[in-house]
């Protein structure tokens, strides 16, 4: 799995590499910059179950991959830098943004995925799947934070006062229930594709039998 994530990587930073040499501009370079901080969660929710038997360790290796989960799904949001952009054809960059979103969103669901597995080990079934519900609905609003206030993952320990401050303000007072309606419509965007890429995670394989096989044959 590591090993297709990795070649998956190298592909989007290929593509970009090569746009950026294409055209002698670094016009959507940031891309390779928020793939590396949709890996992080990803890191940081293996790190969990290594120490899954340690609760300090648990405890700070849960709180740093939820803190930085937002980043991964980050990726579906810079489709609002999505444009021509001569040279470049147009259509080579609806492929270089659906690379990065499509394995932001892979990443996205990967550490999911293993997070609620840990819970549900540690814990119960259910208590695995209000994680999630809860997970993604503060990533819809760590979405928010992140596309419309400009806020980063790392804000919280160089300006933890204002991050903090305006988190709860916005909490407690949302800005025209814009706030509200950007956290769950993403919120339910994520939660919608999750149950998807888990379903198809416990996808029963069946083979048909050798009776049926020899049916197709004849």
């Amino acid at each position: 799995m590591l090993t297709a994530l990795a070649a998956a990587a190298a592909l989007c930073v290929s593509l970009s590499v090569f746009r950026v040499l294409y055209s002698a501009r670094l016009t959507h370079a940031n891309l390779v910059w928020n793939l590396f901080l949709a890996c992080i969660p990803v890191g940081f929710s293996l790190l969990a179950w290594k120490y899954k038997d340690s609760k300090i360790r648990l405890l700070a290796c849960s709180a740093c991959w939820l803190l930085f989960l937002p980043n991964a799904p980050y990726l579906v949001t810079d489709l609002v830098h999505l444009r021509s952009r001569p040279p470049v054809p147009f259509w080579f960059d609806i492929i270089l943004f659906q690379s990065f979103i499509c394995l932001g969103l892979l990443l996205t669901f990967l550490s999911l995925y293993w997070m609620q597995n840990l819970v549900a080990h540690l814990y119960s079934r259910r208590s695995g799947w209000l994680f999630i519900l809860f997970v993604i609905g503060l990533t819809g609003f760590g979405l928010y934070l992140g596309r419309v206030q400009r806020w980063n993952s790392w804000d919280l320990f160089v300006h933890p006062i204002e991050f903090l401050s305006d988190a709860f303000q916005l909490l407690l007072r949302p800005r025209r229930r814009v706030t509200g309606l950007y956290s769950m419509l993403y919120g339910g965007f994520l939660l919608i594709a999750y149950a998807f890429f888990y379903a198809l995670a416990h996808l029963p394989i069946r083979f048909p039998s050798s009776e049926s096989n020899r049916r197709f044959e004849e």
